[in-house]
């Protein structure tokens, strides 16, 4: 009876952490300016602590938190930025923590407050519905943001529920779920003119049907050798893009016909792939669409090739879960990254990564599998076991 209590007393600790989190996303879309906001990120870290002082690790585990504890600690010295130690909470407090559940919840709980947002705009409480803007060059538009401040956020939003919601319902949709969504991102596309985000939600709603009809694409190892291969490739992309800029009249052009959201030379000058150093400097504060630009450019290349790392780790997992929807969504996550930074920011939940590395770093194994676990105050334990 003690053990339950206990569980359900960290569950909720955790789902209160959760739920603020989710909370900061929807109102930092919104026309809200959030109060205090340093001091929610300290308030969810705090809560993820508490639930991961009460797991148990096993001896490797740990030592994979402590030595990105450690990059982690050096990142937020150098650049004043706290977010790898709150990834690093929250990764931990994902411990025993029932992945259908908790996804599920994400996905809803984010679900409401975006349809929230929406009826607010439109019932003119808050928002604006649309704007009118010279979106591109030489050319003003009407677009629709339906509450999100831009089209494109709103557009990203429905990219990033759409994603989640194919992955926690993989099991469950039919072709004919996949055409009404394909459907779905095109009359969106209609209202937002969000070229890049319509391409993209249009590839992963083809990439899952595929999942769905080829069913035994998730046994072969060259579908996880290309998720990695486009990984990587998406970081060569990004240096390619941002150091041909200014001498390629290819790049250029393509540039403009994506609103010019590949890295401007002038928008700062530790901003090229060139300037890029370790951990990123102090005054490193500038804010630009290419999201794997603005990782490097932010955090320096050691936390991102982390966050890299991170992503390759996924898919190979993903591979021995035979998981194909997993190596999906992990893959064009980070090629939505190339060109969007809608995952590269101070808001944990807009990237579910995090929370899917977090359920797939700490899995229980089957008991004829699992290896030996640890509280944190049991270190000696953990000392012995290192040394055998």
């Amino acid at each position: 009876m003690e053990k339950i209590v206990k569980k359900r007393l960290l569950d909720a600790i955790f789902y209160m952490a959760i739920l603020i989190e989710v909370m900061i996303v929807i109102l930092d879309k919104s026309a809200y300016i959030i109060q205090y906001e340093s001091y929610w990120f300290r308030l969810t870290f705090a809560l993820f602590v508490i639930k991961a002082c009460f797991n148990k690790y096993t001896p490797k585990q740990w030592i994979g938190f402590l030595g990105a504890g450690v990059i982690a600690v050096i990142s937020y010295k150098v650049t004043g930025r706290n977010e790898m130690l709150r990834i690093i909470a929250l990764i931990a407090a994902c411990k025993d923590m029932e992945p259908k559940r908790l996804l599920k919840t994400i996905f809803w709980t984010t679900l409401a407050g975006c349809i929230v947002l929406v009826v607010l705009s439109l019932t003119g409480i808050m928002g604006t519905v649309a704007i009118t803007s010279e979106f591109r060059v030489d050319v003003v538009q009407t677009r629709y943001c339906f509450g999100m401040g831009h089209p494109n956020a709103f557009h990203c939003m429905v990219w990033a529920l759409m994603t989640l919601g194919c992955y926690i319902y993989r099991d469950k949709l039919k072709l004919w779920h996949y055409l009404v969504l394909f459907a779905g991102n095109i009359i969106v596309f209609i209202f937002t003119d969000s070229r890049t985000a319509v391409l993209v939600t249009a590839l992963v709603i083809i990439l899952f049907a595929i999942a769905y009809r080829f069913r035994t694409l998730a046994d072969s190892k060259w579908v996880y050798i290309g998720g990695i291969i486009m990984i990587i490739a998406s970081v060569f992309g990004t240096i390619i893009l941002c150091e041909s800029l200014e001498y390629s009249t290819l790049v250029q052009k393509i540039n403009e016909k994506l609103s010019l959201r590949i890295l401007a030379v002038e928008i700062a000058e530790n901003a090229m792939p060139t300037e890029w150093v370790a951990f990123g400097l102090h005054e490193n504060t500038g804010y630009f669409d290419m999201g794997i630009a603005r990782l490097f450019y932010w955090y320096g290349w050691i936390p991102a090739l982390s966050y890299v790392v991170m992503n390759i780790h996924l898919v190979i997992v993903a591979y021995k879960k035979k998981d194909a929807a997993l190596a999906i969504l992990v893959t064009t996550f980070m090629i939505y990254t190339v060109i969007e930074a809608h995952l590269i920011s101070d808001y944990l939940l807009r990237n579910y990564l995090f929370v899917l590395y977090g359920l797939a770093l700490t899995v229980s194994h089957e008991e004829k599998d699992r290896k030996p676990e640890y509280y944190l105050w049991d270190i000696r334990y953990l000392k012995k076991r290192v040394k055998a």
